[in-house]
């Protein structure tokens, strides 16, 4: 069965992130190939009540994310990977992003559940520490799926406290051995069946960064026998000016364009981290100021927000979204998509009135993505066809 996607956004199993997808509208989720990054499952610490098991902790159990996706994406399919990102590695992940024997734990996993088996375009675990590990899985996974995906850097780094340095600029290379990870894999598998998930990761001013984007693509030089290669981006950052309004202009767009006007490859489509912010921070513990993001679907998008002042007694202080959800709908950059019944208007058009609905950070971040990811589905034309 042939199957079309206009747009592949990467989604952490958040519950922001989850609910902003759940709350789609069909028409978009029908136009939409997630790139699904699997976060660990917490472990539980048994409480004093449990007088025999008080103190011990009960690992996380990763299997039940299996049920979680297919009650989020329903028949549709999706690529999922397992997340790098250190602060979000909880207990089940370990298991199976464990290399022994081909990634055997990894393997189990995504073929377990035949409904899931059917709908999951899995990522290839690749890492150069256990080569020989990657390529046996890459071979076993071969045999099982139609489709096989890679989500690798673009970047490297070279400043060893990458944390501290993680996006300046100065501190990036060309990650120079990307076609040569690539023609191997097609070697093993075989032509148009590798998905190339090229990862930009966070891009505050294109500009700024072309010199080393140029360098990479350089180093790229066929792309011809792949399926697809969908760079990913997101220019939302990881703290926001505390003003109370403000516009900044999204990236995204504009790297996917000048990729795809620059190497001119004919099997680019577009993908980006749905306006979340690609790593995430430990938070301070000092509070939140409310604030409502949305986006202005100009020729180029921006990244809108409303927010409270920093006065003490706006913190965490839900109250305070009903005003900003009347500023919101009164900006004159902010316009509903009137065509469809999108749940993230819907919501700042119910805060407004005084629902009791949006009194926390993470129901916006929501908001936000919902809201974002419908209106870049519109504004994709290229289709991935897929025959799954």
């Amino acid at each position: 069965m042939k199957r079309t996607f206009r747009y592949m956004p990467i989604l952490k199993t958040r519950p922001s992130e989850n609910k902003a997808y759940e709350k789609l509208n069909d028409t978009i989720k029908d136009n939409i190939l997630p790139i699904i990054e699997m976060t660990g499952a917490r472990s539980y610490k048994y409480p004093k009540t449990h007088k025999t098991l008080a103190g011990v902790i009960r690992p996380g159990d990763i299997n039940k994310k299996i049920e979680s996706i297919l009650s989020l994406v329903k028949n549709r399919p999706f690529i999922l990977d397992i997340t790098d990102d250190e602060s979000l590695m909880y207990d089940g992940i370990n298991v199976i992003k464990n290399p022994e024997n081909g990634y055997q734990e990894w393997r189990k996993f995504l073929t377990k559940n035949e409904n899931f088996k059917q709908l999951v375009i899995p990522t290839i675990q690749f890492d150069t520490n256990y080569i020989a590990d990657t390529f046996l899985q890459i071979e076993e996974l071969n045999k099982e799926f139609k489709y096989l995906a890679l989500k690798i850097s673009a970047f490297k780094f070279n400043d060893p406290d990458k944390c501290s340095n993680l996006f300046n600029v100065h501190n990036l290379s060309a990650n120079t051995i990307i076609q040569s990870i690539i023609d191997k894999i097609v070697e093993k598998i075989g032509e148009n069946k590798l998905i190339l998930i090229l990862d930009f990761g966070f891009i505050s001013e294109f500009e700024k960064y072309k010199l080393i984007i140029d360098d990479c693509l350089a180093k790229i030089t066929n792309t011809n026998h792949l399926k697809a290669v969908i760079p990913v981006s997101s220019s939302f950052p990881s703290y926001v000016r505390p003003i109370p309004e403000y516009s900044m202009e999204a990236q995204e767009e504009l790297l996917y364009s000048y990729i795809k006007n620059t190497k001119k490859y004919s099997n680019i489509y577009f993908g980006d981290y749905a306006s979340l912010h690609p790593v995430k921070y430990p938070t301070s513990g000092g509070g939140w100021i409310p604030r409502i993001d949305y986006i202005e679907n100009s020729k180029v998008l921006k990244y809108s927000y409303r927010r409270a002042s920093s006065d003490k007694k706006n913190k965490n202080n839900s109250d305070a979204y009903e005003e900003l959800a009347k500023l919101v709908k009164n900006a004159s950059n902010y316009k509903q998509i009137n065509n469809l019944n999108i749940w993230g208007d819907e919501q700042i058009d119910l805060k407004s009135k005084g629902e009791n609905n949006g009194n926390a950070p993470s129901f916006w971040i929501s908001v936000r993505a919902n809201l974002y990811m419908t209106i870049l589905c519109s504004r994709t034309s290229s289709t991935l066809v897929l025959d799954l």
